[in-house]
């Protein structure tokens, strides 16, 4: 039996340091060329999306990552110029001082501070996503502001509602040796069981 015709598959990293900024690459490759842009890609034949995520984001960005946390399924159909493309977005964290170098697909690559910045395809809609899903984690110990982190624009305008650490998170925070202030960020590691 033949197969269907079916979307291409494709996945996308969100990876955030200890203090909130998130690891974007610059795409060297049209469409969105030039723009900002999550570490990501097709996943290939005989490829679990996991692994895909994992080779992209070494291909592109020149770091291993290894937790991955499910942030969503991305289907809308005008998400990618090219084409129905269906993307798988996942969540990580790795330490400041990682040396990401930029790879196959990307002119640079840098950690970003989120206040502002503009993403290429709806991946504005996906690093949301991965910070309500923190901000969600953190639950009872956090307190959210409106405002003091900025906005993230991408084919839309999307609040991004900063994490402020409570007291208890925040003495932990200076406990590990991490800067427990209050400012905007994450400080534990990613997993939103």
């Amino acid at each position: 039996m033949a197969l269907p015709q079916t979307p291409a598959l494709t996945t996308d990293c969100v990876i955030f340091d200890p203090v909130g900024r998130v690891l974007l690459i610059r795409r060297k490759h049209e469409p969105s060329a030039g723009r900002h842009a999550l570490p990501g890609g097709f996943v290939k034949i005989g490829e679990t999306v996991e692994a895909a995520c994992r080779r992209e984001v070494r291909e592109e960005a020149g770091v291993e990552v290894s937790e991955l946390t499910l942030v969503g399924v991305y289907s809308d159909l005008k998400r990618d110029p090219r084409g129905h493309i269906v993307s798988v977005a996942y969540a990580t964290q790795l330490p400041s001082d990682a040396l990401p170098r930029a790879g196959s697909d990307a002119t640079s690559v840098e950690w970003v501070d989120t206040r502002q910045i503009t993403l290429g395809f709806d991946h504005a809609r996906i690093l949301a996503d991965a910070k309500a899903k923190v901000a969600k984690r953190l639950g009872d110990d956090l307190e959210s502001h409106d405002g003091a982190c900025g906005r993230v624009s991408g084919q839309e305008s999307i609040p991004i509602r900063p994490v402020f650490f409570g007291d208890a998170r925040r003495r932990r925070a200076r406990e590990s040796g991490l800067n427990g202030g209050s400012a905007c960020g994450l400080l534990l590691p990613l997993s939103f069981d």
